[in-house]
């Protein structure tokens, strides 16, 4: 009998939960204005939730009468309800089968452990917490929580793998939808790399003396790769309206109508410092890419 009331009070459940009566009753009881805006009467939504529960909590205190054939307010004590808190905890807030659960492990360790005494009340509690720390959604949501995690922890070591080469984070790289970039971004993370093996002294100090012309394998890469570099990534030479042969260096911005930005204040008395002068800046922005 108490199986068949068992089933029943699921099935209720089940349809109450998932009809239009439902949803409109978790919605009156979670956003009252939300629910008022497009038209529901949360008030009347929670005089039905009062009325269905309380006539459910009737017929099972009916059932509770009938089979132990006496009944007393102390029965639910303080410790009675706490047990009852404990399997709503364990089972799960909010979901049928977690109260199904829950109930079925208190009661096992409640009645079939009498012979712990009062340890097994402590039993309970040291469920109850563990639950609430690990398993946020209860036992019956336990699965679906790991799911989610495994499902993170993958994300994560995708983004890991992504970000390895240093060119992409690791919440881009999962929103990225030209996963061609990614690529693109690597093999020019490598490129630097290999190209800061080649920044030395002596090649510094070749360009120095030769800004133009033919130069060694060397700095003919470096410089390779400083012309292909984007707009916004490039130096200019402007020469200096009010004095001949005189230059300073501006950083061009790659946008349309946006004038140049000085890069410093010095004056350059001849192309080839300037030419250096530049060949310095990109050699440093190389270094701290």
């Amino acid at each position: 009998m108490a199986f068949l009331l068992l089933l029943g009070a699921l099935t209720l459940f089940r349809l109450i939960n998932s009809e239009r009566l439902g949803l409109l009753l978790q919605t009156a009881r979670d956003e009252e204005a939300f629910a008022e805006a497009i038209g529901i009467d949360y008030r009347r939504a929670r005089v039905q939730v009062f009325m269905s529960s309380s006539a459910g909590l009737g017929v099972i205190g009916a059932f509770y009468a009938m089979y132990y054939s006496s009944i007393s307010p102390a029965i639910f004590s303080l410790d009675q309800l706490l047990l009852l808190f404990a399997m709503i905890v364990i089972g799960g807030i909010g979901r049928a089968d977690g109260a199904v659960l829950g109930t079925a492990i208190v009661v096992l360790i409640d009645k079939g452990l009498l012979e712990l005494g009062p340890a097994r009340i402590l039993l309970i509690a040291v469920i109850m917490m563990l639950v609430t720390l690990f398993a946020h959604n209860g036992l019956v949501g336990a699965r679906e929580q790991f799911r989610n995690y495994r499902n993170r922890k993958r994300s994560e070591a995708r983004a890991r793998r992504t970000e390895k080469g240093g060119e992409v984070m690791p919440e881009e790289a999962t929103e990225m939808a030209d996963k061609q970039q990614i690529y693109y971004r690597r093999f020019h993370k490598r490129l630097r790399e290999e190209l800061k093996q080649l920044i030395t002294p002596d090649l510094i100090e070749e360009h120095r003396r030769k800004p133009l012309g033919r130069h060694s394998d060397g700095l003919n890469r470096v410089l390779n790769y400083f012309r292909r570099g984007e707009m916004p990534d490039k130096y200019a030479i402007m020469r200096q309206p009010t004095a001949f042969n005189h230059y300073t260096i501006v950083a061009l911005s790659g946008e349309r109508g946006a004038p140049p930005r000085i890069v410093d204040d010095r004056v350059y008395e001849s192309i080839e410092e300037a030419y250096h002068a530049v060949f310095l800046l990109r050699v440093n922005d190389l270094l701290e890419s």
